[in-house]
């Protein structure tokens, strides 16, 4: 898989990989990872945003991924980000 393991929502109202995610080298400590870590349930966002934290902390491509993120108002956790972090991010640089 050459892309980050984030997913997006169906038609089907199921998680599939995004066709419009960023293509990395495939390195990126988040290949191969659950999904549904990336789009939790709100009683477990703050769980996995800090587990995703430590992993996109030893990533080196973290910048790039929050830039995609901001650029394309993803949903979900990029980045080790969520969307109200990336709406801060954005209102900080305006």
């Amino acid at each position: 898989m050459s892309q980050m393991a984030h997913a997006m929502l169906g038609d089907s109202g199921k998680r599939t990989l995004g066709t419009n995610a960023p293509n990395f080298d495939g390195t990126q400590p988040c290949k191969g990872m659950d999904t549904e870590m990336f789009f939790p349930a709100p009683e477990r966002l703050l769980e996995s945003k800090k587990f995703l934290k430590t992993v996109c902390k030893s990533c080196s491509f973290q910048n790039p991924c929050l830039q995609w993120a901001l650029d394309n108002k993803e949903l979900g956790i990029w980045a080790g980000t969520d969307e109200k972090d990336r709406h801060s991010i954005k209102r900080r640089k305006i």
